[in-house]
């Protein structure tokens, strides 16, 4: 999976941890490819109470609530689940639902993530529409960032209410604002290290320069001490010569 997909994965999996659907954690999108915690999550009434004909908008019906390792079952169970959502889509929310958008099978049968999360996108819109979205929403807005950003791109998609929708493009907007800020931010420490670099790199090289003249002067330095001694060497043979007494041969 590309790691656009990987980071929506998980923040839908931290989102439905939040939401505590179940009491165990969800590890994987893969949990859900039975239907039974989808399920769950749009007749969670304790939170969502939906505005649709039925008291509970979606009825077992035939679902099978027993996880089943043969496909062919979960394909039923996730087909029956899918329909349910696009008629509420269609009929409540009065939304326009691109048919053929999630391939069952391939969820079933192949444990294909991307499509299960195209499924949990519908469910996701189904609920930021409920009469108590606000929970469900409020728990996105207590999520880091990004995960905040993606699920919120998502449910916009979905939102039915001028008002909604607004509400989220504009901690959307805020959230731009403030990933703007921060590379700003960024920028300037970046560029504030290069400004302290390029002095240490001057430092560095006027200490270079410096430790180059000594080593220069102790060279001359050198040169002169043993000119000096080589001068007063002869200077000391010289005196000696002078003050040698001379030896006379008598006749």
């Amino acid at each position: 999976m590309e790691a656009c997909y990987l980071d929506m994965e998980a923040a839908f999996l931290d989102w439905l941890n939040q939401l505590k659907i179940i009491r165990e954690q969800i590890s994987s999108l893969t949990e859900l490819k039975d239907g039974t915690i989808l399920l769950k999550l749009l007749n969670a009434v304790y939170l969502f109470k939906f505005t649709y004909s039925d008291p509970l908008c979606f009825p077992l019906g035939n679902f099978d609530p027993k996880p089943s390792d043969h496909w062919t079952i979960s394909a039923a169970n996730l087909q029956r689940i899918d329909t349910m959502m696009e008629e509420y889509l269609e009929t409540v929310l009065k939304l326009t639902i691109e048919k053929g958008y999630v391939n069952i099978q391939s969820i079933a049968r192949d444990n294909d993530r991307v499509n299960l999360l195209r499924l949990c996108e519908r469910a996701l819109g189904i609920v930021g529409n409920s009469k108590t979205k606000e929970k469900a929403i409020d728990i996105i807005l207590s999520m880091n960032e990004l995960h905040q950003t993606i699920l919120m791109e998502v449910m916009v998609k979905y939102l039915s209410s001028e008002g909604d929708r607004r509400k989220i493009l504009s901690h959307e907007y805020e959230l731009i604002d403030s990933f703007q800020q921060q590379l700003k931010n960024k920028e300037q420490e970046k560029a504030n290290a290069l400004e302290y670099i390029d002095k240490l790199e001057a430092e560095n090289k006027a200490m270079a320069s410096q430790l180059a003249r000594l080593q220069q002067s102790n060279e001359n330095l050198e040169k002169e001490n043993k000119q000096l001694h080589n001068d007063l060497v002869k200077k000391i043979k010289s005196s000696n010569l002078s003050h040698v007494p001379v030896s006379y041969t008598h006749l």
